[in-house]
């Protein structure tokens, strides 16, 4: 009997060997994983240099472990497993009772990354004082550092807050004109109504947050700026659009497999007074083929059937350059220049209606030229930074690639 167990055993663990095998040889590489936003391992080609040097076994190997069949279920069945188990962190993040889902908390302090950071923000305030060109940094308050997160006792606090802390204390404001939206968010809301303005389940902040950042932004244009004088805006001007048919998939529940349910709604503000299609857009620079409507930017997946709507497809999505004109402000003929980060994508379309030129610009997907010397060739009125508390990193104020 115990003969027949061990060949039953063995019988089972060679069937599931050769059907995963065969599931590999016969399926379609997926070319990449769409929870975790990567490009997964492709085939690798079996040369005799390939295999002696053992690059093929290494290769095969990271290939087997991406391409594995249902994948994508094993790893939504170990997300479940660790529930069950009663585990504090499912892959770096925590899971609060109401299913809003936290990052694991910051573990070390960045004093010497943001000093960093300053030094080539202070370089960047000297050029533009000397060039007569206005310098904003709105500093958009990150959902980490906001919400009270209800991790348990046992769990020590992160150092956000304190990195955060840092950077205001730090930066230069002898030209650059400073607004820590963080503040006024706190002085203005409570806890509960802060909630109300960021996503359940994604890291970024909703249209209700980013349209109280944006009122906040025209308030310290309309004191600071002498290209800016409009009036204060009001939700009355603007009309909320909310898909709550469409299921959203934020990023921190994406790098959980659609685990957590959620209550999470996208919505969009759009001017009641003002039409979008009445603005001139560049997926890139002003090039006539680079001319597009701000629907292929802004709300491209909104009401197209998709299984998940994201974050970058309710607004805008991360693009190395963007320029709109908008041909009813030709005669006051300002240029403004928005250095960003994903935060800023629901304000492109509401930020640019109140400029002749207005361009978008992410540090990101720019690391083959020089912010200076792009700012040098274009003539620009105001240059604008929109950073999430969290963009503290030397990367993303590299403006001469220094660190490439």
């Amino acid at each position: 009997m115990k003969k027949f167990g061990n060949y039953l055993l063995m019988i089972i663990f060679l069937g599931f060997i050769f059907v995963v095998g065969a599931y590999v040889v016969v399926s379609t590489d997926k070319p990449v994983s769409f929870y975790e936003n990567r490009a997964l391992a492709q085939k690798p080609p079996v040369t005799a240099s390939s295999v002696m040097n053992g690059e093929f076994s290494k290769g095969f190997e990271t290939y087997f472990t991406d391409q594995f069949a249902a994948r994508d279920v094993w790893v939504s069945s170990y997300m479940n497993y660790q529930k069950l188990t009663n585990q504090t962190y499912y892959l770096n993040h925590y899971v609060a009772n109401d299913n809003w889902i936290y990052p694991k908390p910051m573990a070390y302090t960045a004093y010497s990354s943001i000093d960093q950071s300053m030094a080539y923000l202070k370089e960047l305030e000297n050029y533009t004082k000397e060039k007569n060109i206005e310098f904003y940094f709105f500093s958009l308050p990150e959902r980490s550092i906001l919400l009270e997160e209800p991790y348990p006792d046992y769990i020590k606090s992160g150092n956000e807050k304190l990195n955060k802390d840092y950077f205001a204390e730090t930066i230069p404001k002898e030209y650059l004109i400073y607004t820590n939206i963080e503040d006024q968010f706190r002085a203005q809301y409570s806890q509960d109504e802060i909630k109300e303005l960021y996503f359940q389940t994604d890291h970024h902040w909703n249209i209700d947050g980013a349209f109280a950042g944006y009122q906040t932004i025209i308030d310290t244009f309309n004191q600071h700026s002498q290209y800016f004088d409009e009036l204060a805006v009001t939700a009355d001007h603007f009309e909320k659009q909310c898909f709550p048919e469409e299921h959203f998939l934020g990023s921190y529940n994406k790098q959980l497999y659609a685990s957590v349910p959620t209550t999470d709604v996208a919505c969009t503000m759009t001017p009641i007074n003002f039409d979008y299609n009445e603005l001139e857009v560049y997926a890139g620079e002003i090039r006539e083929d680079l001319k597009v409507s701000y629907q292929q930017i802004y709300g491209k997946d909104v009401n197209k059937g998709l299984e998940y709507l994201e974050y970058a497809g309710v607004f805008t999505g991360d693009h190395r350059e963007i320029n709109i004109i908008n041909p009813a402000k030709i005669d006051e003929n300002s240029k403004v220049l928005f250095v960003k980060d994903s935060y800023a994508n629901p304000l492109t379309m509401l930020l640019s209606q109140h400029f002749y030129q207005t361009t978008f610009y992410d540090m990101r997907y720019n690391l083959d030229r020089s912010l200076f010397d792009y700012i040098e060739a274009n003539d620009f009125d105001m240059i604008v930074f929109l950073y999430n508390d969290i963009t503290i990193f030397p990367s993303m104020y590299d403006f001469k690639l220094e660190l490439q």
